[in-house]
Order: structure tokens, then sequence, then C-alpha cells
């Protein structure tokens, strides 16, 4: 008779762990499913306030190719397109302004209107020296 007491306890032994295995997978699974809902569709707020905008002009003059290609809109192709326009075009001055302003930059070949506009707020050309006309003598 002990043995079958054993037995008995020991099965409802295994059955009280296994229900209370269950209860508690139970449980975790719904705080997961509680958790998972309550982040769900949520989103992450960004701060916009404190926007930081990099701004930076380049001279197509004397920038490098690397230089050029950082500038939105223009690609690596464009930058090389414009670095062999100027050293073409300055005629073996190294220091000759071949683009005074947006017109010259356009006539290089394969550069588009609309790359040169995203391009433009990051572009700058040397300032114009005014012509002088000599005051006439009396």
């Amino acid at each position: 008779m002990t043995e079958t007491r054993r037995s008995s306890t020991s099965a409802f032994r295994r059955y009280a762990d296994l229900v209370v295995g269950l209860l508690v997978l139970i449980v975790l699974i719904d705080l997961g499913l509680i958790v998972y809902r309550k982040h769900q569709g949520s989103s992450v707020e960004v701060d916009r306030s404190r926007q930081v905008n990099y701004f930076f002009r380049v001279d197509p003059n004397t920038a490098r190719e690397e230089d050029l290609a950082d500038i939105p809109g223009l690609t690596q192709t464009a930058a090389r397109k414009i670095t062999a326009y100027r050293t073409k075009h300055q005629d073996g001055q190294s220091g000759k302004v071949v683009f005074n302003n947006l017109e010259d930059l356009a006539r290089v070949p394969g550069l588009s209107e609309r790359m040169l506009q995203k391009a433009t707020p990051f572009l700058t050309f040397p300032p114009r020296t005014p012509t002088t006309i000599p005051a006439a003598e009396h």
C-alpha cells in the first residue's frame, strides 16, 4: 500500500508541477502581450527644435573633385567633368578663373539644370572686380 501511495503522491506532484508551470507560462505570455500592445503603433518623438544645418560653399574654380562631389546635387561624374573642363580652359594658368558665375558653370557638358539648381546654394564664385573707366582729361 505504501508503494501505491508513493506513486499516487508522485503522480499528483508531477501533475501539480505541470499545472503551476502552465500557469506561469500563461502569465508570462499575458505580460508579453500587454507590453506588446502598449508599444504597438507607438512612435518615437524626435526633438527637431534644435536643428543643425551644416552649410558650406565651394568655389568650383579651386575645389578638388572630392569637394565638388560632396555638394548635394552633384555626382562624382559631374565633379570630374567640372574639374576636367576647368583644367582644359585654364590654358596652363593654374589660378585662372574659369567660372565667374553659374552661367559659366552651366557650360560644362553633362551638367543638367536640375543638378545646378540643387548645387547652387553650396557654390560660391569669386567677386567681380569693377572695371574702372579712366576719367577724361580736360
